[in-house]
């Protein structure tokens, strides 16, 4: 995951499209994480190995899903800390709104709520009342 800038500075929708992108780098670093997971279970199967011994071995995969496994945890915590800040920002434009709109439907996903997807959602949404001039 290196090349992420965790310190993005700048405008709001600066710093959502920069999380944006970093959380989709996360997604494709879970996606491998899967294949070598995949790859580790056909290897155990083939060589009547334990999985959890596996996992814990110095077989190639095993070791690539460890240094992935750091890598997603890092970009959980910095992706949520960074969702957390930005949900604290008071906006005051449309742009700044459906920017924040925006990354709380990122950070929300399809599943289950996730933090700070709601406060992100209700500020994005009550700016764009006020803006557009509409009760609430």
């Amino acid at each position: 995951m290196g090349g992420v800038d965790w310190t993005v500075q700048g405008s709001l929708v600066e710093r959502v499209s920069s999380w944006i992108e970093a959380d989709a780098k996360r997604d494709a670093t879970v996606r491998e994480w899967q294949r070598l997971e995949n790859e580790l279970m056909k290897k155990c199967r083939s060589r009547g190995l334990d999985f959890t011994y596996a996992c814990r071995s110095g077989l190639a995969e095993a070791r690539a899903m460890r240094v992935l496994g750091k890598q997603i945890k890092a970009a959980d915590r910095h992706l949520e800390i960074s969702a957390g800040q930005m949900s604290l920002v008071t906006v005051a434009t449309p742009v700044d709104a459906l920017a924040k709109i925006r990354l709380a439907l990122r950070v929300q996903g399809r599943y289950d709520w996730r933090p700070h997807a709601l406060e992100l959602l209700e500020g994005g949404v009550a700016t764009l009342e006020v803006v557009l001039g509409r009760d609430g």
